[in-house]
């Protein structure tokens, strides 16, 4: 079993997806494994990673699926990570110079630490080698994500390596005819029951293209209804403790938009959100902006 197994969900990425393989053979660290899913590219993805295969030293899975989104890239890599660790990298992020080396360094003293899912670590801009986000309040911190994130008010991308075993029991929850899921879902799930140490290093470089998920989902709310909808429905219920009233709030009036997108019906709503008071105030908000968007909608389609 190798230390890491190094995950990449891509489509159409063969223009830059050279530089991301790049980055990961000048780890010069064969205890690895690479499984890149592709997501139904069309480009010439496939015989670029045929021929990076044959030119390293270590195991490259490539897996081709039709187009479902990353979430359901990310499910397949479960099925056939072998890695003690998971590194989780895009098709256009770059492993930071001697980022495995780190890794292993710091896994190497803390692997037995009772409820220990992995490291996490820091991200920068690819052009201008500025930090995304913010750093962690403490140069080695253990922490979960729902504190580092709502408490301690840490932003931005970040890397992570983590325990294969633990992100194997949290797969993406998915929805029909949804390709997206808000990737907090599973982190704040993970977050119940386990900790990072989370180290003030850059270990990514990042680049956010036009092409990526982060800008050309546009809407990705009200194209992936359910799946947002269950996010929410998490924060309420399960991880409320870490939201400020005024969150949850926000919260519950997304849920209840969210909800009516879905489809889900009134007594459904009540009945899933466990306070009652909560989504009778948020209620009318939700129900309103799903109105607002109604009206819109048939304005645009009698035009």
């Amino acid at each position: 079993m190798p230390l890491f197994s190094i995950f990449i969900p891509t489509f159409n990425r063969a223009d830059i997806l050279p530089r991301t393989l790049d980055s990961i053979t000048a780890q010069q660290d064969d205890d690895i494994e690479v499984v890149i899913v592709d997501d139904g590219s069309n480009d010439d993805t496939h015989n670029l990673i045929m021929q990076w295969q044959q030119s390293v030293g270590f195991p490259v899975k490539y897996l081709f699926q039709p187009n479902q989104g990353k979430t359901a890239a990310h499910n397949s890599m479960l099925r056939h990570a072998r890695g003690e660790l998971t590194v989780l990298l895009n098709s256009d992020d770059l492993l930071a110079e001697n980022t495995l080396a780190t890794l292993r360094h710091y896994w190497q003293q803390i692997k037995d630490t009772p409820g220990c899912a992995g490291i996490e670590g820091l991200s920068a801009d690819l052009e201008t080698g500025e930090l995304l986000g913010s750093a962690y309040p403490q140069d080695e911190m253990w922490s979960n994500y729902l504190a580092m994130r709502q408490t301690h008010g840490v932003k931005g991308d970040k890397l992570n390596a983590i325990k294969t075993s633990v992100l194997r029991k949290y797969p993406f929850p998915r929805f029909p005819g949804e390709k997206h899921v808000p990737p907090s879902t599973v982190w704040s799930r993970i977050a119940r029951h386990y900790t990072f140490l989370h180290i003030n290093q850059v270990l990514q470089y990042k680049e956010y293209r036009d092409d990526g998920i982060t800008k050309a989902w546009g809407d990705k709310k009200t194209r992936n209804p359910c799946g947002y909808r269950q996010f929410y429905l998490e924060i309420l219920n399960e991880h409320r403790r870490y939201y400020s009233l005024r969150s949850r709030l926000s919260a519950a009036r997304r849920y209840v938009y969210l909800s009516l997108l879905c489809g889900t019906p009134f007594k459904r709503q009540v009945n899933e959100l466990g306070n009652r008071l909560l989504f009778s105030i948020a209620y009318p908000f939700g129900a309103g902006k799903y109105l607002l968007q109604r009206l819109k909608k048939i304005r645009h389609n009698g035009i």
